[in-house]
């Protein structure tokens, strides 16, 4: 996914939601966080 695409989907999920929304890629993570982040993530897809 391209970075317009990924910002755009940011901000539609915002919109949706009404609130701040974090989105980032599972790769993205850093290993030393990863559980913790993902332990408290929402799937939204």
């Amino acid at each position: 996914m391209g970075l317009f695409r990924f910002a755009g989907l940011k901000l539609r999920l915002e919109a949706l939601l009404g609130t701040e929304v974090d989105l980032v890629e599972r790769d993205a993570l850093r290993p030393s966080m990863r559980d913790s982040i993902l332990a408290e993530a929402i799937r939204a897809a």
